[in-house]
């Protein structure tokens, strides 16, 4: 173990303790009286040191920060960096257990504060170590996570990104529902994330969000109203799985767990009309009020032209997305908390409409079920894309 002095940076006191012949009682008196207020303390072990290490000092070490030392083995490996006086667990600490009776190696370095809490330091992105891949355009890819209903699995999935080398927090947004899942700005600002609260379940062919009758998109979601496909698809992939693919009602999901890499074509505005059931036959649940008690924009011209036909199939389709993104230009937009306040109080959709100039505008829309649009509006044109 190695006392160093916080304010000069310099080891002040260094002592061995065996714990295997012999007990643990001096290195308890080392901790407690040789280990002050503001001391940095390293510790770590070699050949096998749990043999004799007392509960005392597993207790002592754990006031000290360490979170693992209870855990230690026969001839497992530990090391831990801390202050005397911090609040938690120590960040710098690692246990590794021993593998067919043989040590494990342990080889790190890093760089430690002056002072340091588990509490009160931030968190930062992962290091990118591949000094290739600075400066390169998928770190500025935007990241968008929804969340579900548990708070755990969202803070490990954020822990999880957090992780990524080179990963640009301003660049990830999450999308929750704060009806279904609480705190969830609190956990965002922890990680420096952006949270987006979102209230209203949206699908497609809502009026504020469709229309262009002309319009049809290839994508890998499903539809789930109406559609139409080869008799010969029904017969040979979805008559023979209908317990496990088509089993709930088409809107709340089919081919979840396997699409067979199928794509789907979709048209803009909806080409289907549909009728309430009726609260007896069909309960009013939020997702149903969400999708069908509410104004839907319907074509119902069955001749209505379609001026982007020859662009469906597939390679042309990735190229035409292809095109679009490598033709789009970066805005940095600056919201104010009395803009985000008027797009979460919305009461028709999470909608926010931003002016560059005369000529360009941006509409950005929140989506319930996985859905994030956002559409470009340029001299009369418009295009989307689609998050999944």
């Amino acid at each position: 173990m190695v006392v160093v002095d916080s304010h000069r940076m310099k080891p002040v006191n260094a002592r061995h303790f065996d714990t295997y012949a012999m007990d643990s009682s001096e290195m308890e008196l080392f901790l407690m009286r040789e280990v002050r207020e503001g001391d940095i303390l390293i510790a770590m072990t070699f050949d096998e040191a749990s043999r004799n290490l007392g509960v005392m000092a597993k207790n002592l070490l754990a006031d000290l920060g360490s979170s693992q030392i209870q855990n230690l083995q026969f001839r497992g490996q530990w090391f831990m960096i801390s202050q005397r006086g911090m609040k938690g667990f120590s960040p710098y600490e690692t246990l590794k257990a021993s593998k067919g009776g043989l040590w494990s190696p342990i080889d790190e370095h890093m760089c430690v504060p002056r002072h340091f809490d588990q509490r009160n330091v931030p968190l930062k992105p992962a290091i990118l170590t591949n000094r290739q891949l600075v400066g390169s355009a998928m770190f500025m890819t935007p990241i968008m996570v929804i969340a579900g209903e548990s708070l755990s699995t969202l803070t490990l999935t954020l822990e999880t990104i957090l992780s990524q080398p080179g990963i640009q927090p301003r660049y990830v947004v999450v999308v929750y529902n704060p009806e279904v899942i609480k705190d969830v700005t609190q956990l965002c600002q922890l990680f420096g994330f952006n949270a987006k609260a979102t209230t209203e379940k949206e699908y497609y062919s809502f009026p504020n969000v469709s229309s262009r009758a002309d319009l049809v998109y290839r994508v890998e979601d499903f539809p789930g109203q109406a559609f139409t496909i080869r008799m010969a698809t029904y017969m040979k992939e979805l008559k023979p799985n209908m317990k496990q693919c088509c089993n709930k009602r088409g809107w709340e999901g089919w081919l979840e767990l396997g699409r067979w890499e199928r794509e789907m074509v979709v048209p803009d505005v909806s080409r289907v009309l549909r009728r309430p059931l009726g609260s007896d036959l069909e309960p009013v649940t939020p997702l149903i009020h969400a999708l069908f008690h509410r104004l839907r924009a319907t074509n119902l011209e069955m001749t209505s032209p379609l001026s982007n036909a020859d662009t469906l199939t597939s390679d042309r389709y990735e190229s035409h997305l292809l095109e679009l993104l490598n033709s789009s230009h970066a805005h940095v937009i600056s919201l104010t908390k009395e803009d985000i306040n008027a797009c979460a109080l919305n009461e028709s959709t999470t909608n926010l409409k931003l002016v560059f100039d005369d000529k360009v505008s941006l509409r950005c829309t929140l989506h319930g079920a996985g859905h994030d649009r956002i559409r470009w509006h340029e001299d009369s044109m418009s295009m989307f894309w689609t998050l999944l």
